[in-house]
């Protein structure tokens, strides 16, 4: 039955109107006749196409929740309920595009999307997730599998291109992520535009289809794959996808359970980037264009939560910091949230002792710190957590053992902190010109400083962000008349020191940037850069490097993704042709690095040799 429905849909999708152009073209790249060029993309449709509307479809997605995320609550905005059932997303084409967190990030939106009363998508993954049986009984419920990458495959790709034109003309919901894999780093990948660039070569050649893209955003209160994330964030290999991987994790996931929230942004229209496309910006341009909006939408409804600033505060607050330590750190984090107006979960309950121990225990039940009691041993039984019974009255954590774990929690969201720290950063860089140029030298500087941190991530400099660090530089400034039209001047050293964030939201991004654009600047201007070679030789200087990078303690990160996606987001910008202008701006932003660490160094020394009000640490504190 399968089999016939598939040879239906396939005979379907070459009898699309675009077929034969597409057909022809193919035979013309190729030098065969149009007859053999139908067949090999009628064999490459029959890898790729699947059905639905059968049984199967809502069989297999209740079959797999209940295998994979029985436990898992989903939470949705009520006001995304009312935009995706709005006018604005009636009679389309929906493609939902959302932050590759876990391999059960589909599960988590269709049980969404049936909660606000939308069809479930059909999904687009990966060929390594092609199991013997499984695959087969996924095509058959609407689960598209594409090869990971075809390069010079010019019949895949032309059946692609014929398949996605037959989904988006017949009005089909689709989700596909376009990252291309799951976030080692808990930051968001460099895109990738394949299927962007058939996206918009399909609503080109059809004049009047509406099709919108809906970006997602997904936090866990709990990360489902954080473990193998990590060990595969640190060096490690990743295990392959096969029967004896996929009972393993469905043993795993029977035992994690927590909520995750599903933010949706609002639709973006893929005509609007077709007709800016017609102008100066074609082809994968335009592509490129769209991916970064779509990174930016992601930007804009990523929730910041308690555990990032905790996980933040505690790797910032030295060895073994005590709650109360921990607690002083996070309060200058929760004020930069709140003047930037970032959207947070349970933040609110940090501006309290005891709401910072509740998100240290979280963190210690996902493995992303340890915590250590004076005088009593943390209490391990959950019961005893959740009423507080058995706790030692001084709580300490450590995060170093667990970084690559912390890494991927505390970077959910950071990006909403970017502005404040690169506010400090470029009032720092201000403050050592007159102060005629100090302001346009802010401006200037904190324009730069977002951009290395955003580097490696397809954000660029979000619009929102900027205006946020403008409003932050205004904090830091002061007016040399008296009044709020200038022209400003910026304090030496920038107080109230206690308050500076810099040094720990950017050091991870400073000082892994350091050493892989030092490894490039190496690089002769006569041949271009070979990504695969280039990498070893950064990974091996940052094992070597550790915390000796500067004398500081900002250490590089040790996450090859953290490289690969700066190398990537590098070739995009032709930093790795060969040639004297691409060693040029090679060796510029080595240059930057060097000055974006040893600013960050700066303002770690004015914070550490501050005098903050002490804490002190009482008997009973952080007991409710």
């Amino acid at each position: 039955m399968f089999r016939r429905r598939r040879s239906t849909e396939v005979a379907t999708v070459l009898r699309h109107p675009h077929a034969p152009r597409e057909i022809l073209a193919l035979a013309q790249r190729t030098g065969v006749d149009a007859a053999m060029a139908r067949r090999r993309v009628r064999r490459c449709l029959r890898e790729m196409v699947a059905v639905r509307g059968t049984p199967w479809t809502g069989l297999f997605t209740r079959v797999m929740c209940r295998a994979l995320i029985p436990s898992w609550k989903v939470n949705i905005l009520e006001e995304d309920r009312r935009m995706l059932l709005g006018p604005a997303t009636t009679d389309t084409c929906l493609i939902f595009l959302p932050q590759h967190r876990a391999y059960t990030d589909p599960l988590f939106v269709s049980l969404a999307l049936r909660d606000i009363g939308r069809p479930r998508p059909l999904w687009f993954a990966g060929d390594n997730l092609r199991l013997p049986l499984i695959a087969s009984l996924a095509a058959r419920a609407g689960v598209v599998f594409l090869r990971r990458s075809s390069p010079g495959d010019e019949d895949y790709r032309s059946a692609l291109r014929l398949y996605l034109r037959h989904l988006i003309d017949r009005g089909e919901t689709l989700e596909w992520y376009q990252e291309g894999g799951r976030s080692r780093t808990g930051l968001p990948g460099p895109p990738r535009h394949g299927l962007l660039e058939h996206t918009l070569a399909a609503v080109r050649d059809m004049p009047g289809s509406k099709v919108r893209l809906v970006p997602v955003a997904l936090s866990f209160s709990s990360l489902p794959d954080a473990t193998a994330l990590a060990r595969e964030g640190s060096g490690h290999a990743k295990q392959p996808e096969s029967w004896r991987w996929f009972l393993g994790y469905l043993r795993a996931q029977r035992r994690t359970r927590g909520v995750v929230h599903v933010r949706f942004s609002a639709p973006l229209s893929v005509d609007d980037f077709v007709k800016h496309g017609r102008g100066s910006h074609s082809g994968p341009t335009a592509a490129r264009i769209m991916a970064r909006e779509v990174s930016r939408a992601h930007c804009r409804v990523t929730p910041v939560s308690g555990q990032t600033v905790v996980a933040l505060a505690v790797s910032a607050a030295g060895h073994w910091p005590t709650t109360a330590q921990v607690h002083q750190r996070a309060q200058p984090l929760l004020d930069s949230l709140e003047r930037s107006g970032a959207p947070t979960l349970g933040t609110e309950d940090l501006r309290t002792e005891q709401g910072v121990r509740r998100a240290l225990l979280c963190l210690r039940d996902v493995g992303a710190v340890s915590l250590m009691g004076t005088g009593a041993s943390c209490a391990e039984n959950r019961e005893e957590t959740e009423n507080w019974r058995g706790l030692p009255p001084v709580l300490r954590a450590h995060v170093r053992e667990h970084r690559a774990v912390a890494t991927l929690y505390r970077n959910q969201g950071i990006h909403w902190l970017w502005p404040r720290a690169a506010a400090e950063v470029a009032a720092l860089r201000a403050a050592r010109v007159t102060p005629s140029d100090a302001w346009d030298t802010a401006v200037q500087e904190l324009r730069s400083v977002l951009t290395a941190a955003a580097r490696g991530t397809g954000l660029g400099v979000e619009p929102s962000l900027l205006a946020t660090g403008v409003v932050e530089l205004k904090r830091l400034a002061t007016p040399v008349d008296g009044t709020d039209e200038g022209p400003w001047t910026f304090p030496t050293p920038l107080a109230p020191a206690e308050t500076l964030i810099a040094p720990d939201v950017l050091s991870d991004a400073s000082a892994g940037q350091l050493v892989a654009f030092r490894e490039l600047a190496r690089e002769p201007d006569s041949r271009a850069v070979d990504p695969d070679v280039v990498l070893p030789r950064i990974l091996a200087r940052v094992r070597s490097t550790g915390s000796a990078l500067g004398g500081s303690s900002l250490v590089p990160p040790h996450a090859p993704g953290f490289y690969q996606s700066l190398l990537l987001d590098a070739r995009r910008s032709d930093l790795l042709e060969p040639g004297i202008e691409a060693a040029r701006r090679r060796r510029h932003l080595h240059t930057e690095a060097g000055q974006l660490h040893a600013d960050l160094v700066t303002l770690a020394l004015i914070r550490r040799t501050s005098k903050p009000p002490q804490v002190p640490e009482q008997p009973d504190g952080g007991r409710p």
